[in-house]
């Protein structure tokens, strides 16, 4: 189960082996409870009002209270900053610039390593 739940978290955050820590692994990898937020809709139309949330050595709890304050955010472009997220955070959406921030990524890196990241996107029911 691990196993699974870090593999999700990986492709959720879309980390890689080289970006992970030199000192092995993540510790703690998981997807947390999805969360109801604000209406989201995708290319090809899909929409709906779900989040999905992984994190990588970080709370479910606090990535959630982030993720509420940045999907409201509007984008600046796919791969804009987008502040509001922790201190020594680099948060990233990949939303459409206008469109809300429905998806995205904020990442705490040492060098090419990453620390500590959360990650949230639209979750079809």
């Amino acid at each position: 189960m691990r196993v699974a739940v870090l593999s999700a978290a990986v492709v959720v955050l879309g980390l890689t082996a080289a970006g992970v820590s030199a000192a092995g692994p993540p510790r703690y990898a998981k997807l947390c409870k999805p969360i109801t937020g604000p209406r989201w809709t995708v290319h090809g139309g899909a929409s709906g009002n779900r989040y999905q949330i992984a994190v990588l050595d970080y709370s479910c709890a606090t990535a959630t209270r982030y993720v509420k304050k940045l999907y409201a955010r509007r984008s600046a472009g796919s791969k804009a900053v987008l502040s509001g997220g922790p201190r020594g955070y680099v948060c990233r959406t990949t939303a459409p610039k206008g469109r809300k921030a429905y998806q995205g990524t904020c990442k705490r890196k040492r060098g090419a390593s990453i620390l500590a990241a959360f990650a949230w996107a639209p979750r079809r029911s």
